[in-house]
C-alpha cells in the first residue's frame, strides 16, 4: 500500500496549549503542549521552515509514522498543517532519554551490556516496519527513547522509505520521489558503505544500524568518530572500525558476532532481516546458542551443564524448605520462602561461578598474568561438588574442576600431582561417556588424553606421551563428524606434532601437522570469515614451518614461512583478539627462514619489523601481561637472529630490554614458573653475548642469577624435566665462564654439581641426543678444568666418562660432526692427562684417536681454519711423545 499524496488537512491551532519547547534544529523544532480536546500533554513536531519538498517529506514521514502500529515505534495522534500553512504532527511525549545518553551514563561494561534489551526491541520494531514495506535509513542511539518504566520506542522517520514489491524481492531501493540518487542521507557513524556511497540501500541498511547501535552500546562510543561528517562518511567509506573486541576485549563473545554479521561490508553477507537479528539477540539474552558464533567445544560443555542445572536446584530447595519448618510456627510461611529465595540463588550463583571458572576465568587471568588464582579456586570448587556432585551433570561438573585444576598444577610444574587430577578427571569422563553417550563427554576424553601426553613429555617419558596423544587421536577420529569435532581434531593433531618434534621423530610430525593444516584448510575453505578456523589454519602453518625448520628442510621451509604472513593478516581482519599478535610472529618466523638460508637482509628486515610490531602493542597496553610476555620472546628471538648475523652490539641491546621486562613480569606475579625460567633464560642470554665480546666477569654474573631462579624451581618439582634441563645448561655455563676468568676450582664445584642431573636426564631418556650432548660437554669441561688444576688422575676420570657418553652418541648418530669435534678435545685432553701421569703409550694412543676425529671435523667444515690448526697439533703432539 502506497502512502497517499493528499495535502495534510487544516488543523485549529488553538486545540493544543504550548506550554514549552524540547528540541530545535535549523529547519524544524519540538514543543510540548496541552491538548485541550482531551486534556493530555503532546510533543508537537513541526516545520518552520516553507518549503515545498520539505513539506511533501514531512507530510510522508507522519503518514509512514502514523502507518506503523508497534509499541516500539512512536504513534502519532493527529498530523496536518497549521492555518499559517506549516505541517506538524502530534506524538505521545515520553519521559526518559535517548539511548545513547543511556550509554553515556553507564561506566562499565556490564553496566553497558544490560542495555542490549532496548537493542533488541528496536531489532523487534524494525523487523515489523519491514514487513510494512518501510525501512528507516536513520537509526541511532539518539533516535532511540529509553523510557522511564523500561519502555524502547524508535523516533524521528524523516528519511523513512516505502519498499516497492520489486524493491523488497529483488534486494535493492531506488529514490523515493525526493531523494536522488548519489544523495547521502543519514548518520554517517551508523551508516552502512552503500549508504555511505549514495547507492540505494534496502532493509539491510538498517541491520546493519542496528549492529552500529550495538557496538555503541558495548563500547561506549559510535563505531566511527571523526572530526567531522565527512571525515566519518570517508572512515565508513574506506574500511570497517575499530573490532569491538579490541575496543572492549572483555565484551560477550556472542555479541560481537552479532555485530561482525551486521556490520558486514558485503549487504549479501549480514542478516537478511531484521527478524533475523532479533532472534540471534533473543536467544544470547535468553541464554540460547546464537547463530552468529561459532562455538568452541568447552562452550558448548557449558551450556549443557546449564541445560541440567535444574533437578540439583530442586534436590536443594526441598532441603532449605524442611530446614525451614523448624522454625517457629508464626513465621513458618516467611522462612520458608526466604530461605527457598537464598538457596536458589546461593546454588545458581555458586555453579555460575564455576563454569565461568571453566570456560572464561584463565583467558581472563593471563593478561594479568594470575593464572596460578586458579588453583585456589579449583580447590575449592571441588570441594563445593565433593558435597553435591550426585547427578550425571554434577559429576560432569567435577570432573571439568579436576581438568581446570590439573592445568594450573601442569603449569606450576606439579606434574605428580597434575597427572593424578587427568587420571581422575578422565575416569569420571569415561564413565559419563559410557551412561549418557552425549558427545562433549567423549571430547573432553580425547582432550584428557592429550592433556596427560603434556604431562609425560614433560616428565621426559616421550614414549608414553606418545601413546597418550594417539589414545587422545583414535577418540576424536570416531566422534561424528561436525565442524566442531574437525577443529578439535586439527587442535589434537597438533598437539602430537609438537611433543613428536620435541622426540626428534620429525617425519611422524610432518604428517600430523599436515593432517591438521588440511582440516584447517578445508574449514577455512568453507567458511572464510571464521575467526576461529583462521586461528586454527594459522596455528597449523606455523608448526608445519617448525617442523621443515628441525628436518633441515630449506626449500620449504622460506615459503611456508612467508605464506604465515596472509594467514596472519586474515586473523586481523576477521577480529580475532590478538590477530596483530600472530602478524607479529609471522615476521618473525620469517626472520629465523631466512637466517636459515643465510639472507641476512631479509632475515634483519623481518625480525626489525616482528620488533616494533610487538613493541607498539606493549606500550599501546603496558598493563597486558600477554603482551609483554610475548614482547620480551620476540626481543629474546630477534637477538638470536641478531647474534648469528654478528650484530652483536644490537643483540645485547635487545637482550637487556628483554630482561627488563621479564623482571618486571617476575615482580607482578613471582609465583608463576615459566615467567621464572623466561627470566632465567633472559640473564642467561645477555651472559652469551658478554662472553662473546669477551667479558666473562659481567656474564658470570648474569649466568648466576639465571642459575638460582631455576636452582628454585628445580628444588620445587625435581620430577620436572624442564627445571632440571635448564638448570644443568645454566650451570654449565657458569663453569665455561669460571674457566675463561682463570678460576678453576670453582669451575669444578660448579659442573660437579651439574654432571649427577645430567646423567638422570639421560637415564630418563637414553638415546635423547639433547641430553647426551649437555653430559658430554660438562664431563669435557670438567676434564679441561681438573688439568687446569695439575691434577691429571681426576682429569683423566672425567676424560674416560665423557668418551664413554660419546660413544653412545656415535651409536645413535654415527659420523656427526658435532660428535666429532667433541671427540676430538675429550681425546686430546685425555692425552695430556696421559702424559702428567707419565703414561707415554697412553698419550700417543689418545692423541691418535683425537687426531681421527679432528679430521672427520675438518672434512665435515673445511672453511674452519681452527679444525685444521687442531689437526696438525695433534700429529706434532704425537711426534714429540714418540
Amino acid at each position: 500500500m502506497l502512502l497517499s499524496n493528499e495535502p495534510l488537512a487544516a488543523v485549529d491551532e488553538r486545540q493544543y496549549e504550548v506550554t514549552g519547547e524540547l528540541a530545535r534544529g535549523g529547519m524544524g523544532r519540538i514543543k510540548v503542549a496541552r491538548d485541550k480536546r482531551l486534556d493530555r500533554y503532546v510533543a508537537i513536531k513541526e516545520v518552520l521552515v516553507k518549503d515545498g519538498m520539505l513539506a511533501r517529506r514531512f507530510a510522508r514521514e507522519a503518514r509512514i509514522t502514523a502507518r506503523l502500529q508497534h509499541p516500539s515505534i512512536i504513534s502519532v495522534y493527529e498530523a496536518g498543517t497549521w492555518a499559517s500553512g506549516e505541517p506538524f504532527y502530534a506524538m505521545p511525549l515520553l519521559k526518559g532519554e535517548s539511548l545513547d545518553a543511556a550509554v553515556a551514563r553507564r561506566t562499565t561494561l556490564d553496566q553497558r551490556v544490560a542495555l542490549v534489551p532496548h537493542v533488541l526491541a528496536v531489532a523487534d520494531a524494525m523487523a515489523y516496519a519491514h514487513e510494512q514495506r518501510v525501512i528507516h535509513r536513520d537509526l541511532k542511539p539518539r533516535n532511540v527513547l529509553v523510557g522511564t518504566y523500561g519502555e524502547t520506542v524508535v523516533i524521528d522517520w524523516g528519511l523513512a522509505k516505502e519498499l516497492s514489491a520489486a524493491e523488497e524481492r529483488f534486494g535493492t531501493a531506488g529514490a523515493d520521489g525526493e531523494s536522488v540518487i548519489g544523495e547521502v542521507m543519514g548518520t554517517p557513524a551508523y551508516m552502512p558503505p552503500e549508504q555511505a556511497n549514495g547507492d540505494p540501500v534496502d532493509a539491510r541498511a538498517d541491520v546493519y544500524a542496528i549492529g552500529a547501535m550495538l557496538s555503541h552500546v558495548l563500547t561506549g562510543a559510535p563505531p566511527y568518530e571523526g572530526a567531522s561528517s565527512a571525515a566519518v562518511l570517508d572512515a565508513v567509506l574506506h574500511g570497517p572500525p575499530i573490532p569491538v573486541a579490541t575496543r572492549e576485549p572483555g565484551a560477550p563473545i556472542e555479541l560481537v558476532a552479532i555485530i561482525e554479521r551486521s556490520m558486514a561490508r558485503s549487504a549479501d553477507a549480514r542478516y537478511p532481516t531484521a527478524r533475523e537479528l532479533a532472534e540471534d539477540l533473543r536467544r544470547f539474552l535468553t541464554g540460547q546458542l546464537v547463530g552468529a558464533h561459532h562455538y568452541t567445544r568447552g562452550q558448548l560443555v557449558r551450556r549443557w551443564l546449564q541445560r541440567n542445572r535444574a533437578a540439583s536446584i530442586a534436590a536443594l530447595v526441598v532441603v532449605a524448605v524442611t530446614a525451614a519448618a523448624f522454625q517457629r510456627v508464626v513465621y513458618a510461611k516467611h522462612v520458608a520462602d526466604e530461605q527457598r529465595d537464598l538457596a536458589l540463588a546461593n546454588r545458581a550463583d555458586a555453579e555460575d561461578l564455576l563454569e565461568y571458572m571453566v570456560v572464561d576465568l584463565r583467558d581472563k587471568l593471563a593478561p594479568s598474568g594470575k593464572v596460578d588464582l586458579l588453583g585456589s579456586v579449583a580447590n575449592k570448587a571441588l570441594d563445593y561438588y565433593d558435597h553435591h556432585a550426585a547427578s550425571l551433570s554434577e559429576r560432569g561438573k567435577r570432573a571439568l574442576q579436576l581438568q581446570a585444576l590439573g592445568r594450573v598444577l601442569h603449569d606450576a610444574g606439579n606434574l605428580d600431582a597434575a597427572g593424578a587430577r587427568f587420571h581422575e578427571a578422565l575416569a569420571t569422563f569415561d564413565t559419563l561417556s559410557f551412561l549418557d553417550g552425549d558427545t562433549p563427554w567423549r571430547s573432553l576424553a580425547g582432550e584428557t588424553h592429550a592433556l596427560l601426553g603434556q604431562v609425560e613429555a614433560a616428565r621426559g617419558a616421550s614414549g608414553r606421551a606418545r601413546v597418550e596423544a594417539d589414545t587422545s587421536l583414535g577418540i576424536l577420529q570416531a566422534l561424528p563428524d561436525t565442524i566442531e569435532n574437525r577443529r578439535f581434531l586439527a587442535s589434537t593433531q597438533l598437539v602430537r606434532s609438537e611433543l613428536l618434534l620435541a622426540n626428534g621423530q620429525t617425519n611422524d610430525a610432518d604428517a600430523a601437522t599436515n593432517a591438521a593444516v588440511k582440516i584447517a584448510d578445508d574449514l577455512v575453505a568453507a567458511d572464510p570469515k571464521s575467526a576461529p578456523d583462521l586461528d586454527l589454519r594459522h596455528r597449523a602453518h606455523v608448526l608445519l614451518g617448525d617442523t621443515y625448520e628441525r628436518q633441515g628442510n630449506r626449500e620449504q621451509l622460506v615459503p611456508e614461512r612467508a605464506l604465515e604472513l596472509p594467514a596472519a593478516q586474515a586473523l586481523v581482519d576477521a577480529h580475532v583478539q590478538h590477530g596483530e599478535l600472530a602478524v607479529a610472529r609471522a615476521h618473525l618466523d620469517l626472520a629465523f627462514a631466512a637466517v636459515s638460508v643465510s639472507d641476512v637482509k631479509l632475515a634483519s628486515s623481518e625480525g626489525v619489523r616482528a620488533r616494533a610490531a610487538y613493541k607498539l602493542l606493549f606500550e599501546r597496553d603496558p598493563g597486558n601481561s600477554t603482551t609483554a610476555f610475548a614482547y620480551a620472546q620476540t626481543l629474546y628471538k630477534v637477538g638470536v637472529i641478531e647474534t648469528q648475523t654478528q650484530q652483536l652490539e644490537a643483540a645485547l641491546a635487545d637482550f637487556h630490554t628483554e630482561a627488563a621486562v621479564m623482571d618486571a613480569l617476575h615482580a607482578k606475579d613471582p609465583v608463576n614458573k615459566d615467567w621464572t625460567l623466561y627470566v632465567a633464560t633472559s640473564h642467561s642470554s645477555v651472559a652469551d653475548i658478554l662472553v662473546i665480546t669477551h667479558d666473562p666477569g659481567t656474564a658470570l654474573v648474569e649466568h648466576r642469577k639465571a642459575v638460582a631462579s631455576v636452582a628454585a624451581l628445580h628444588e620445587e618439582n625435581p620430577t620436572d624435566v624442564r627445571w632440571t634441563r635448564n638448570l644443568v645448561g645454566l650451570q654449565d655455563r657458569v663453569g665455561r665462564d669460571l674457566i675463561e676468568l682463570g678460576r678453576p676450582a670453582e669451575a669444578v664445584a660448579a659442573l660437579v654439581e651439574a654432571e649427577p642431573l645430567s646423567a638422570e636426564l639421560v637415564q630418563i631418556d637414553p638415546k635423547n641426543i639433547v641430553y647426551l650432548t649437555g653430559l658430554v660437554d660438562e664431563q669435557e669441561r670438567i676434564e679441561h678444568a681438573q688439568l687446569m688444576l695439575h691434577d691429571a688422575h681426576a682429569a683423566r676420570l672425567a676424560g674416560q666418562r665423557a668418551a664413554a657418553t660419546l660413544a653412545t652418541m656415535e651409536s645413535i648418530i654415527p659420523g656427526d660432526i658435532g660428535v666429532a669435534d667433541s671427540g676430538a678435545d675429550i681425546c686430546e685432553q685425555l692425552g695430556d692427562a696421559a702424559l702428567m701421569l707419565g703414561d707415554a703409550t697412553g698419550a700417543v694412543d689418545a692423541y691418535r684417536v683425537a687426531a681421527t676425529y679432528a679430521e672427520v671435523a675438518a672434512k665435515g667444515m673445511p672453511d674452519d681454519s681452527a679444525l685444521a690448526a687442531r689437526v696438525k697439533r695433534l700429529a706434532a703432539k704425537r711426534s714429540r711423545v714418540r
